[in-house]
């Protein structure tokens, strides 16, 4: 079935009903005047049925309708749940994301700390001498070794 009548096809088919019922209607308030002021005038069933099958149209219409939006219903909430698990997927997937950033600038931070020497520092610790001459022990504090020279 082409997709314009799935989604026109209701509406179409109330309308549809609704004309054939209001001519039915009109036919019939014509055919109950010439009643009354022809005697001769025989009766026919023809504004009936029109309007028994302008409402069946009618109600075919709404149920169709009806049908319609139980479905779109169905496959809207099916949409949303799968939208909700691609959310807490793409959430997981952020938090990794930031988990690993924060590792890789740790990491970096720590590069950079061993090219320029980070915590380590230098300081001269003088010793007890008796003389004049004084004495100096160079102290190097290194927060890890990475290499030695």
């Amino acid at each position: 079935m082409p997709a314009w009548i799935s989604s026109a096809g209701p509406t179409l088919t109330t309308v549809l009903g609704a004309f054939i019922a209001a001519l039915g209607a009109f036919s019939k308030s014509e055919h109950d005047l010439r009643s009354k002021i022809d005697s001769g005038f025989r009766p026919s069933r023809i504004p009936a049925a029109a309007i028994l099958i302008g409402t069946m149209l009618s109600v075919v219409g709404a149920i169709w309708s009806g049908q319609n939006q139980t479905t779109s219903a169905t496959h809207r909430a099916q949409f949303e749940h799968d939208l909700r698990l691609k959310s807490d997927q793409i959430a997981t997937l952020t938090g990794q994301i930031a988990g690993k950033s924060d590792e890789i600038a740790r990491l970096n931070g720590e590069i950079a700390a061993s090219v320029t020497g980070g915590n380590e520092f230098v300081y001269l610790e003088p010793l007890l001498a008796e003389d004049q001459n004084r004495l100096f022990l160079i102290v190097v504090h290194k927060e890890a070794i990475l290499f030695t020279t």
